[in-house]
């Protein structure tokens, strides 16, 4: 006949309670300090975000948020979770857990015209309330005027750093020297949490 221990917590020699067990799951109540987390431990498909514009548009003077909500030019469409990276307020995305978090924002863009080359500026903003202004990563490129067709032109701008819990964040191009730069919906951007901090 097989041994059988069983408790609900474990404590150490100073009587802190290091582990707790309730309902077959297992809470380590403080700092695990050493060990191997081996192959074979499954983790939740939770902390990720996949952003892909919903339709091609045309970008405003002075710059356009990209939407988060919704279905208003220009707008993101979603996968992943939705929940812990939550889309909300517009044109934020509210990260509910602090941690280490991998931001990629790719910009395909192209111009109407062939008469001038233009540049399309991209932009993670970042704060800890709504509607953030201050830039977290950015990135410039250039659309070359080479033929009489639509030229195209592609950028990206990442972020990679601890962000508070309940902060936000959002995604601002601007087109530069003309008015008639587009985005198509090839521009997306990536959200993953890398390492969460609290």
């Amino acid at each position: 006949m097989s041994s059988q221990l069983k408790v609900n917590s474990i404590r150490d020699t100073s009587n802190n309670e290091a582990l707790t067990i309730s309902s077959g799951n297992v809470s380590f109540n403080n700092t695990i300090s050493a060990g191997t987390i081996g192959d074979n431990v499954n983790l939740s498909n939770k902390y990720y975000l996949q952003l892909t514009l919903g339709d091609s548009v045309t970008l405003e003077s002075g710059g356009s948020y990209i939407n988060t909500t919704g279905t208003t030019n220009p707008y993101f469409t979603n996968s992943g979770d939705n929940i812990n990276i939550l889309p909300t307020d517009t044109n934020n995305i509210k990260l509910i857990r602090k941690g280490i978090y991998l931001i990629s924002f790719n910009v395909t863009s192209y111009q109407h015209s062939s008469t001038y080359s233009g540049e399309v500026r991209c932009k993670i903003m970042g704060g800890t309330s709504v509607n953030p202004t201050s830039i977290i990563a950015e990135n410039r490129t250039q659309i070359a005027n080479t033929t009489s067709d639509t030229d195209y032109g592609s950028g990206a701008a990442c972020f990679v750093g601890e962000r508070d819990a309940n902060s936000y964040i959002r995604f601002e191009c601007e087109g530069l020297r003309t008015v008639d730069i587009s985005l198509n919906t090839q521009t997306s951007a990536s959200i993953v949490l890398i390492r969460p901090t609290a």
